[in-house]
């Protein structure tokens, strides 16, 4: 039987935010700035993709975690 996936620790989610906005925040904000109007628009959709990744990230590895990021990012730019 499957078991239901869970999301990570919030500690867990903590470290990951912090390494993935090192490693791939321009990447990120890139992405943002492709879909936005306006630069300020991209800056506030990058800080919010930033919270909602605190907040409901579904795992902690950074390979699945980018691209759902950028998903985020250009929904809400």
């Amino acid at each position: 039987m499957l078991k239901p996936r869970t999301r990570p620790a919030r500690g867990e989610i903590d470290e990951a935010a912090l390494g993935l906005a090192r490693r791939h925040g321009a990447q990120i904000l890139a992405t943002a700035r492709r879909y936005a109007a306006t630069p300020e628009d991209a800056e506030d959709a990058y800080q919010r993709g930033l919270e909602i990744l605190l907040t409901k990230a579904p795992t902690t590895r950074e390979e699945e975690l980018v691209p759902w990021l950028k998903t985020v990012v250009k929904h809400e730019a």
